[in-house]
């Protein structure tokens, strides 16, 4: 039996860890406030105290004092803490919804609210209810830097004994977390309400302790310990500002201050390791400035603690310093899995992704984080997290998973803008609305309109079959119009390009992997060209390879796409339609990266319909490559290539991420009817061009504005400056699908 073994093991780590002393001596007890960003600071804290050599009989944090306090308890250094939490990519933490990868489309414009939602007696509410993110990304964090300590066990047996405080909701009773999984413990803490949904564990949810105590002396102190240090991240602010933008961060640490102040008098020692207000709760980016800031309160913090230190001292011959290291812990290896909560049509799909990652090899941050990502990714859980059973003496793997149990009706909104001014100014708009109805298995179906240039009605149908496969269907009834004047400021002569269509098609699809897909899709198009309509039907094919980093604007990675088009029209032989689309991001470091793309496509055979009807279809290509002219890039063949630089100042714009972009590229192209091996009649009217700079934000990861200025000609026009403006960026993104 391994079990004996385990108990063994357990116990020479308590006994390696020093918790129990060869002597009487005080207990000690050391309790960590929540602050968000600020936490970092709690490291500055433990690198003073392991200084002094004062021994802790107990650590306790809530919210991102449960962070540190968490994984000091199981081994982690002060420097290993701060080197694992600075490496965060803390964007991820608050953007982070699960959506099926097959629903680009339906999912594209942002859900605005959520229709039928009876949460507190409400009809309508916020597609956000439970909470902007679902904390998923954060979890797997706490679950990869824990991935050593098995699940289902007693906090007191970790080399430091450890407490996380959270609130219990419905209940709203603040709670001491002490038995079970760290992670899970861990997160349950810091689950900042409105940022995070709840988190669930064994049926009860909680959210972050400090919305009701964020520094739970008095109940550290009713355990009876005979020594509790307090580090408070909010001290009384020496000055403050009344700016609308920094009423929030005042109101937060003035609550906080309010709610801490009646606990500092059950503590021996309040320590204050941020005197200057100078990080606000939501810098994560700062993290490490709270760490280096707080590293400047050194002397005050060892003046405070050396009655303490004195005070062990004379209770015996010595202080006890020994600390087990994280790293010397052994990896456990899962043999088997149990799953609760699948969905049935997922089942195969885990136990290869176990098998193929987890069973029989030791459990490492890697391969954990791959496996959780890989079920979460499928979109039909809410939560996924595991749990390493070793009770029984062998090792298994428990997942857990949340399927959503309600279907929900959400409405959709979206903006599109395209507009240049150039000597040939032109513009278009539209706004876009949608309800969707979100089945509890993936399924969706939206029902879309748009107005202003773009006036359309539709509807689209997505069903997933497994996490690999879908289905989808869709038809839309579009009248789509573009405003062309001479001149930038001209009140001489306008032009409207107008097009009416209907475009009904079917699609299955399968998802290899999160970086390949394949799909197939009959379609059907009928056009009114003038007073007459025109049919085109035919089945399409496309193979797409990408590993970008963004949809808009990647920063690293390749993309390619393979697009194969057969088409039949009345009167008209059957003609092929090949696109080749590349594009490859490279950084160059820092917060550069060179951009590189390519695009090509051709009609193979004789067909009587116009260029702008056979390649119907293909994506608003002339949009992305040459925006000084419209609808001048077509024709059988086209071809262009595109190389620019591209700088981000910042990694972040804002909490929930955000990024802004300036870029300069050149593009050039040609189009018409010309051979592929013949480049030698290249000329002006067949040559297109442009160079341009761009400022680009893209504030959602769905929605991007972009503001071009530069020079650029062909296609018969001379050369000119132009200032380009796109809003929405819906036909400019590559995804997978």
């Amino acid at each position: 039996m391994r079990k004996p073994k385990i108990i063994a093991a357990l116990l020479l780590c308590l006994c390696v860890a020093g918790v129990k002393a060869e002597y009487e001596r005080p207990s000690v007890a050391l309790v960590l406030s929540g602050g968000g960003a600020r936490g970092f600071a709690h490291i500055a804290v433990l690198e003073v105290i392991e200084e002094l050599g004062i021994p802790l009989d107990m650590i306790v944090g809530v919210s991102s004092g449960a962070i540190v306090a968490g994984l000091y308890a199981v081994g982690y250094s002060p420097a290993m803490i701060l080197e694992a939490l600075s490496g965060m990519e803390l964007a991820s933490f608050f953007n982070d919804r699960p959506a099926s990868p097959f629903r680009n489309r339906n999912a594209e414009w942002p859900a605005v609210l959520s229709l039928g939602n009876r949460t507190a007696g409400r009809r309508i509410g916020p597609a956000w209810e439970r909470g902007f993110s679902s904390g998923q990304t954060v979890y797997q964090l706490f679950r990869s830097l824990t991935v050593k300590i098995p699940s289902y066990i007693d906090f007191d047996d970790l080399p430091v004994p450890f407490r996380a405080g959270a609130v219990e909701v419905p209940s709203g009773n603040f709670t001491f977390l002490g038995t079970g999984d760290l992670a899970e413990a861990i997160r349950a803490s810091m689950g900042m309400q409105g940022l995070f949904e709840p988190f669930v564990i064994d049926g009860r949810g909680y959210v972050d302790g400090a919305l009701l105590i964020n520094l739970p002396v008095r109940e550290v102190r009713k355990k009876g310990f005979d020594i509790v240090i307090a580090v408070d991240l909010f001290a009384p602010p020496l000055a403050f500002s009344t700016a609308p933008a920094d009423l929030p961060d005042l109101m937060g640490i003035l609550y906080s201050n309010l709610t801490s102040r009646e606990h500092h008098e059950y503590a021996d020692v309040v320590l204050f390791p941020l005197i200057v207000d100078d990080v606000s709760i939501m810098d994560f980016n700062r993290g490490p400035e709270a760490h280096a800031l707080a590293l400047r309160e050194r002397e005050t913090f060892i003046a405070l603690l050396e009655p303490v230190r004195q005070r062990i001292l004379s209770a015996g011959p010595g202080v006890e310093t020994a600390r087990i290291d994280y790293r010397d812990l052994p990896y456990l290896t899962p043999q088997g899995i149990t799953v609760h909560g699948a969905l049935p049509r997922d089942r195969s799909y885990i136990e290869r992704a176990f098998s193929r990652l987890i069973r029989g090899r030791p459990l490492q941050a890697e391969n954990m984080t791959a496996f959780l990502g890989k079920i979460y990714e499928t979109g039909n859980y809410r939560a996924v997290t595991a749990r390493t059973d070793t009770r029984s003496g062998e090792t298994y793997l428990e997942l857990i998973l949340h399927p959503e149990t309600k279907n929900r009706i959400l409405l959709r909104a979206g903006l599109d803008y395209a507009g240049t001014f150039s000597s040939f100014s032109s513009g278009r708009a539209a706004i876009r609305s949608g309800i969707e109805f979100l089945g509890r298995g993936g399924f969706s179906l939206l029902f879309e309109t748009s107005v202003m240039d773009e006036l359309s009605i539709g509807l689209s149908m997505i069903q997933p079959l497994s996490p690999r496969f879908f289905i989808a269907a869709g038809a839309d009834l579009v009248r789509d119009q573009n405003l062309t004047a001479e001149g930038m400021v001209n009140e001489g002569k306008f032009y409207a390009n107008r097009l009416l269509y209907f475009r009904g098609m079917l699609k299955g699809g399968v998802r290899f992997n999160r970086r390949n897909s394949f799909v197939l899709s009959p379609e059907y198009f009928r056009f009114q060209d003038g007073k007459q309509w025109l049919a085109m039907a035919g089945v399409a094919a496309a193979y797409t390879y990408s590993s970008l980093d963004h949809a808009l604007f990647p920063s690293r990675g390749f993309r390619g796409r393979i697009d194969y088009r057969l088409r039949f029209a009345p009167g008209s032989a059957p003609f092929n339609l090949l696109g080749i689309d590349l594009a490859a991001a490279i950084p160059v470091g820092g917060r550069f990266s060179i951009g590189m793309s390519g695009y090509a496509s051709s009609v193979f055979g004789a067909t009587e319909l116009a260029p702008r009807f056979s390649t119907f279809g293909l994506g608003d290509i002339h949009r992305l490559y040459f925006p000084h002219t419209r609808g001048v890039f077509c024709g059988e063949r086209r071809a262009t290539v595109s190389i620019g630089l591209q700088f981000e100042p910042w990694e972040n714009l804002h909490l929930l991420g955000g990024r802004m972009v300036f870029s300069l590229t050149g593009s050039a192209g040609r189009f018409g009817s010309f051979e592929w091996n013949d480049w030698g009649g290249l000329g002006e009217d067949d040559l297109i061009w442009n160079a341009a700079f761009g400022i680009a934000v893209v504030p959602l990861r769905f929605f991007g504005i972009q503001l071009r200025a530069g020079a650029g000609g062909g296609g018969g026009h001379r050369p000119a400056p132009f200032v380009s403006l796109d809003v929405g960026m819906s036909g400019l993104r590559r995804g997978l699908f």
